[in-house]
């Protein structure tokens, strides 16, 4: 059987609890892992490039600003994402 190489997931949430819970339940399916981790929108654009994550997960309301601006500069950027 053939390997397919994992989908690679970028995670924002600025509850680091939380952030960790979703995280462990997404990596414990084969098909995903959880490429990096951001608590706002700035650290998510930094690692978005670093990165090159296929999902980003992220929660709607950030503490450093509005996760639905960030899905659009995240989608300008990236659109295959």
């Amino acid at each position: 059987a053939r390997m397919t190489k994992p989908t690679r997931i970028l995670l924002v949430d600025d509850h680091p609890l939380y952030r960790a819970g979703v995280a462990a339940v997404l990596g414990a399916e084969p098909a995903l892992v959880v490429c990096a981790e951001a608590a706002g929108s700035r650290e998510a654009l930094e690692l978005a490039a670093q990165h090159l994550p296929e999902v980003a997960v992220i929660d709607l309301m950030l503490a450093d600003g509005d996760g639905l601006k960030l899905v659009r500069e995240l989608r300008q950027s990236y659109p295959d994402m």
